[in-house]
């Protein structure tokens, strides 16, 4: 059974679209068999779930639609709640093993930005569109700057040869209230169209790269100033 959901091919697109019954059917057979004698087999379920079902670093996440997610989310509860004869909890050290710890870091650190991962948590009205594309959240009156943003992404070679560029320039790491960011515009436009391409949410927060965006003096795009797009 663990060997067919590994090798399942999912076919959820998001999370509001139709969910793989066949998916979640393996998820809740796989809940049922749990118990200490089939603990050992499901440990290895753990780095699975969350690297490549829940949490994958690519944002292709296998499950999608958000009651296979909620399904998954449940059997990875499980196996880590559940000890052996010994006390110990394998499933929860497999869990930090496969990078839960420096995950939630990023997103604690990250809560008002636009970090990748955080494009995992989102309400069904936060969804990405079925017809495929997501769009950049108005912060204010930088409506100007979104519509170029937009018809630059849009225009698929330039996307792609963004995409595919090497600056050879390290991160530029800069404070912006409680956290650092990159100031560096050029990786965060690489970024916004990064997530404009894979991101699960319905828009791409461009915060970080509205502080990297920077005006004759040197300073941060004010979003509450609406400007031409000239």
């Amino acid at each position: 059974m663990i060997s067919l959901f590994l090798s399942h091919k999912c076919t959820e697109t998001g999370l509001n679209s139709p969910p793989d019954q066949v998916a979640q059917g393996y998820l809740r057979i796989l809940k049922k068999m749990l118990n200490k004698d089939t603990l050992s087999h499901m440990v290895p379920l753990v780095k699975f779930l969350f690297q490549n079902s829940l949490f994958p670093e690519s944002g292709q996440n296998k499950l999608k639609n958000s009651k296979s997610r909620k399904e998954g989310y449940e059997l990875l509860h499980e196996i880590c709640s559940l000890r052996n004869d010994k006390g110990d909890s394998p499933g929860l050290k497999e869990l930090f093993d496969a990078g839960f710890k420096s995950v939630y870091k990023k997103m604690s650190a990250n809560k008002a930005s636009s970090y990748s991962f955080s494009s995992y948590f989102y309400s069904y009205n936060e969804a990405r569109s079925e017809l495929g594309y997501a769009g950049i959240r108005n912060l204010g009156c930088i409506c100007y700057m979104i519509s170029m943003l937009q018809q630059l992404f849009m225009t698929q070679s330039f996307r792609s040869l963004i995409l595919m560029a090497d600056d050879g320039q390290p991160e530029c790491l800069a404070k912006k209230g409680a956290k650092e960011v990159d100031d560096n515009i050029f990786h965060q436009l690489q970024n916004m169209f990064a997530n404009l391409e894979l991101t699960e949410r319905q828009d791409y927060n461009p915060d970080e790269f509205c502080f990297a965006w920077k005006d004759l003096d040197g300073m941060p795009v004010n979003v509450s100033v609406q400007q031409d797009a000239q």
